[in-house]
């Protein structure tokens, strides 16, 4: 029995050792058990040596014993090597996972690193190749611009300009400038056209210098113009510069209003240019900042050179006067005739008979030759008189009488109809259009006084208008 419990003892040894080492190994293993089958073996001589002087029971009782051992050494053996086969396939499968996982994470990061290089080689190449492409761009283009800017010649112009000007309500402004650039001609350039984008507002200074005939030409002003905008005709063979105008404008009035007489008197206005920056043409030729800008004598007005100045002289006075001839006046009709009485401020002073105010001041002349108009009256004539002085002395002087005599005269030579004869005017012209509606009630169509000085004309020399 004592053998019998030290196989046991020695089994179980073996077994917990297995399960207290886990890591124990296959030649571990089979040492343990051919040291536990040596020890069995020589248990099992000495049992079967006993066996051989006891009787069967024991040797039932051993042979028990041997089969319950070699059962037991067995299923030891068995479950020592299933637990080491778990752990090794355990330990195997972690070892696996833990390579896989280790080149799983390395081929990441491998791929990553490939991917990030080709990245950022890529991205290096693209930004390498846009700058180089980006600087490559600008410094062509600052070598074509610098290149362009040092070889071609730049020419210095001579060139003259003329004033323009239209009639507004607050009166006539002159508004804008036409430049001629024909006479690059004579510099060796052949039909020389403006390039209009390279002009802006700021490739002239415009400065207005007004002169006052009253006072011998002297200069009262001396100011810049703003310019609002630059064009360029069609055939781009002139520049005309847009003036900024309004209401109380300086500098932009053909006419001075001298308090002291209270009267509009013409003024020389001399434009000076000054060219700031170059501009070029459509050849490529620029032109430089030294080109010289001469006014030339004529200022335009579209409006104004409609009317013919005429002059009428009768036994009494002698009228100024500008008129209108319509344009269908030769249709063999009949046409009407349209009087405008200007105010005070622009009648004659002394000497100075300009017979050019009484258009200039204002629209009331204006106002009757343009298409909207004449299409109403079915094409009329205009007469615009200028009075020597003043309305005021219209009857003291003779006035009244000798414009009835102009409008009968005029009648006579153009093709008027005496029925449709129309008397307008304004301020002293109101006046004048009153008295004559006084003195030839049955002469006149219509007559429209607008604001009559009748207060004031009795104290500027004239007669009440119920004398």
């Amino acid at each position: 029995m004592k053998n019998k419990k030290f196989i046991s003892y020695v089994v179980a040894t073996v077994v917990a050792g297995s399960a207290i080492l886990p890591g124990i190994t296959y030649a571990n293993s089979e040492l343990i058990n051919r040291d536990v089958i040596e020890v069995v073996k020589k248990n099992t001589y000495e049992t079967t040596e006993d066996t051989t002087t006891k009787d069967t029971p024991e040797t039932t009782e051993d042979t028990t014993t041997e089969n319950t051992y070699e059962t037991t050494e067995d299923t030891a053996t068995k479950d020592t090597y299933e637990t080491i086969e778990d752990t090794i396939t355990k330990n195997t499968y972690e070892t696996t996972e833990d390579t896989t996982t280790k080149n799983t994470y390395e081929t990441i990061e491998n791929t990553t690193t490939k991917d990030t290089l080709e990245t950022t080689e890529d991205t290096t190449t693209k930004n390498t190749y846009e700058t180089t492409e980006d600087t490559t761009t600008k410094n062509t283009y600052e070598t074509t611009e610098d290149t362009t800017t040092k070889d071609t010649p730049k020419t210095t112009g001579k060139f003259e300009f003329e004033l323009s000007a239209n009639v507004y309500d607050y009166g006539e402004a002159i508004d804008r400038i036409n430049i001629s650039v024909e006479s690059l001609i004579d510099a060796g350039i052949i039909n020389p056209q403006v390039d209009a984008t390279s002009l802006s507002p700021g490739t002239f200074k415009v400065y207005a210098k007004m002169l006052d005939k009253k006072e011998n030409n002297e200069e009262f002003l001396h100011i810049e113009r703003n310019i609002n905008e630059i064009l360029v005709s069609d055939d781009s063979s002139e520049i005309t510069l847009l003036l900024e105008t309004k209401n109380g404008g300086q500098g932009q009035s053909t006419l001075n209003y001298d308090d002291s007489v209270s009267r509009n008197f013409s003024i020389d206005c001399t434009y000076e240019i000054d060219q700031v920056e170059d501009f070029k043409l459509i050849s490529g030729d620029i032109i430089n900042e030294e080109t010289t800008y001469t006014q030339n004598a004529i200022m335009t007005n579209e409006e104004t050179e409609l009317f013919n100045e005429s002059t009428f002289m009768d036994e009494i006075n002698t009228f100024n006067y500008q008129h209108y001839i319509p344009k269908n006046a030769d249709d063999g009709n009949k046409h009407p005739l349209v009087i405008w009485f200007h105010g005070n401020g622009e009648g004659g002073y002394e000497d100075i008979q300009n017979n050019t105010s009484q258009l200039k001041a204002n629209r009331g002349a204006m106002g009757f030759v343009t298409d909207e108009a004449q299409d109403i009256f079915g094409g009329a004539y205009v007469i615009a008189p200028q009075v020597p002085d003043t309305w005021y002395y219209s009857h003291d002087k003779g006035y009244l009488e000798t414009m009835k005599n102009l409008i009968d005269k005029y009648c006579q030579e153009n093709n008027v109809d005496p029925n449709r004869i129309y008397i307008y005017g304004a301020s002293a012209g109101g006046y004048m259009t009153t008295k004559m509606a006084i003195e030839y009630p049955d002469m006149f169509a219509a007559v429209v006084p607008i604001c009559p000085a009748i207060n004031i004309a009795p104290k500027s020399g004239g007669l009440k208008t119920s004398k």
